[in-house]
């Protein structure tokens, strides 16, 4: 196949970690496909060059591209893609956000004849105070445009799908919704056994994924220390909050972790914490997973799926529910280790990369021969 993926940032090169799950499904594809790569804001610039064998394009914009030039980098992509067709026709286009890339993918898909398949990926279908899409209007509506249009509408986990089908977005066609989750390198991600005394948490320092509240379920656990990891603008604020909720000394906060070096965190900890008020899937617990570290944290994206096997879910928000749940956990040794077990067998099977690449494949066949596209294999 010749597959085109529009994606808001990629890696600038072999060795940079930009979208981790991304970057491996790019490397995997293009062992058998030929794949291009249409890089929307990262790396920020115009450019070509070549990662894995896949073609990169990027467009020019940054995270700062706002206004009129959001709307040229839109037009930018579209005639890229355009252009790239005419060089080497595309048998399928793949959106990864259902946003400008979604909405670029469809406009070029239509243009050309090419079906197109649109990934949730995010925040698409969130309208938090200090997160998501749907907060704006014309990102709405970007939103609105990518899910009307594509032929396959892809959500990573049924959470996922189920915020879909319960969304105001009334040009989102059920009939077209699958689920394929992501998947973790279970090659990079190992278990390794040992003596575990502390909680992770690995996420931004951003008023989503919830470290506050992480912060206050951990003054009901007097004995357990945490270890973050992640960078972002909310440090100093959760500093001052551990402080003055008397849990600094059991808190440990290790910034930015290059992905390659995040397994031996995952190693070193008793139970990964996912207090996040929003996640559409939530990479950290099948990395964790593939571990064989179970995930304790409200139940929303993946977690929500694994509960009671890889892992506890409790409803949002209820910061005495992820406490408990945490407590029940550790003390209860044989549930804890059959929750490792069951973690690391999820995380081979139904959430590895393999799997995500398997499920992909087959999506741009049906989808391909359900628009009378032809397959080509003229790499």
């Amino acid at each position: 196949m010749n597959i085109g993926i529009l994606i808001p940032g990629f890696s600038d090169g072999e060795r940079d970690w930009c979208i981790p799950v991304y970057l491996n499904l790019v490397r995997t594809l293009a062992q058998s496909d030929s794949v291009r790569v249409f890089a929307l804001r990262y790396p920020p610039r115009r450019d070509s060059y070549s990662v894995f064998g896949a073609q990169v394009h990027a467009i020019g914009g940054n995270y700062r591209t706002a206004g009129l030039g959001r709307w040229l980098l839109l037009l930018r992509t579209i005639a890229e893609v355009l252009q790239q067709h005419r060089l080497q026709s595309f048998d399928v286009l793949h959106a990864i956000w259902a946003d400008e890339t979604g909405f670029a993918a469809c406009v070029a898909g239509r243009l050309i004849g090419v079906p197109v398949v649109v990934s949730l990926a995010g925040g698409e279908l969130a309208r938090l105070p200090d997160y998501g899409l749907q907060s704006g209007r014309v990102t709405r509506w970007l939103v609105s445009q990518a899910l009307a249009c594509p032929d396959r509408v892809i959500a990573p986990c049924q959470h996922a799908a189920d915020l879909a089908q319960h969304t105001a977005l009334p040009a989102l066609r059920i009939a077209r919704l699958e689920v394929v989750p992501l998947g973790v390198d279970t090659t990079l991600f190992t278990p390794v056994e040992g003596n575990k005394k502390r909680l992770l948490a690995v996420g931004s320092l951003t008023p989503v994924k919830g470290h506050d509240q992480l912060l206050q379920a951990l003054t009901r656990l007097p004995d357990i220390g945490l270890d973050i990891v992640g960078e972002g603008p909310l440090l100093s604020r959760l500093r001052d909050l551990a402080s003055s909720l008397g849990v600094a000394e059991r808190v440990t906060f290790h910034g930015g972790v290059a992905h390659d070096a995040l397994p031996r965190f995952y190693q070193a900890a008793v139970l990964n914490i996912l207090p996040s008020r929003h996640e559409a899937f939530g990479m950290v617990v099948v990395e964790a997973a593939a571990c064989g570290l179970p995930s304790v944290g409200f139940a929303l994206g993946v977690l929500a799926e694994i509960d009671g096997v890889g892992g506890i879910a409790v409803p949002p928000g209820d910061v005495e529910a992820l406490a408990a749940a945490i407590r029940h956990l550790l003390d209860d040794p044989a549930r804890l280790a059959a929750c490792r077990q069951a973690a690391r067998h999820l995380a081979e099977t139904r959430y590895s990369l393999r799997s995500m690449t398997e499920g992909l494949r087959d999506v741009y066949c049906r989808t391909i021969g359900a628009s009378g596209t032809s397959s080509r294999r003229d790499r």
